[in-house]
């Protein structure tokens, strides 16, 4: 048993660091992305149900160009007002509210998200397996 102790202790780890790492990576990443500049056409806001509990979803849609997009990565409708020119970030053919949403939106981010989500289980589970197993063979 102390063997798998160490396997699982090592691996949450090594979990814990490229999970770091990778949050370091993505920080520091050199994205592409255009500052413009859009016009809001129209801004509402919905309650969506997740699960048994309900979460406001932002829906704003701006002109630029000529085109009609979504603006990704919104945090509230107030902010957008019918007619009002804003400024977005152009990146992959997509439109963000915020540097941050173009950053979140990179594969290297994605990867970075699942092993925050590894890594999660990985520190609550072991220290409850050895001590479930421990317990056990007591």
């Amino acid at each position: 048993m102390k063997k798998s102790y160490i396997i699982l202790t090592v691996i949450t780890i090594l979990c814990v660091i490229v999970t770091i790492g990778l949050r370091i990576f993505m920080n520091n990443m050199e994205i592409n992305y255009e500052e413009v500049k859009a016009t809001v056409i129209s801004s509402e806001s919905h309650l969506k149900r997740v699960g048994k509990s309900r979460q406001t979803v932002y829906d704003v849609k701006v002109k630029y160009e000529g085109n009609t997009y979504d603006l990704e990565n919104v945090h509230d409708t107030y902010s957008y007002v019918e007619g009002d020119q804003i400024t977005a970030y152009l990146s992959n053919g997509k439109l963000y509210a915020n540097i941050e949403g173009v950053r979140t939106s990179t594969p290297l981010s994605t990867v970075y998200f699942v092993f925050v989500f590894i890594s999660l289980i990985l520190v609550i589970g072991t220290p409850v397996y050895i001590i479930n197993s421990r317990k056990r063979n007591a």
